[in-house]
């Protein structure tokens, strides 16, 4: 029974699991496609005002575009340690319920137990009859 329940909350939590780190990777990917856009930006506005100087406007589009583009690195840089702690965490359930099943004797254990009782009562049963 303990066993049932171990093996229904390992389901749950994986298939969490799963969903959060679909979810991070989604976010992940959407910020590094930001990211590649705001650095296409800045490397445009760059190249095209490599010739002539910028103006205080460009100045300051180019200045706010480097801010969002370290706030995206920050934001990429959390999704990654929360990812990893995430996997760290199914890899110590995957392990603690390898440790139960290891040291519950698997999957039929109960049942096999089940049967050496029986069996040992039997035994006993029949020295009691002679």
């Amino acid at each position: 029974k303990e066993y049932r329940n171990m093996e229904v909350n390992r389901k749950s939590f994986a298939e969490e699991s799963h969903l959060v780190l679909r979810q991070q990777q989604q976010k992940l990917q959407k910020l590094r496609k930001e990211n590649d856009g705001l650095k296409a930006d800045i490397s445009t506005l760059q190249t095209r005002n490599s010739h002539q100087p910028m103006t205080p406007f460009e100045q300051h589009q180019l200045a706010k575009l480097y801010e969002e583009s370290t706030r995206y690195k920050g934001i990429v840089e959390k999704e990654k340690e929360q990812l990893k702690s995430i996997q760290e965490q199914i890899s110590a359930k995957r392990k603690q319920i390898w440790e139960h099943r290891r040291t519950t004797g698997g999957v039929n254990a109960a049942a096999e137990n089940q049967k050496l009782v029986e069996k040992q009562v039997k035994i006993l049963e029949n020295r009691l009859d002679q």
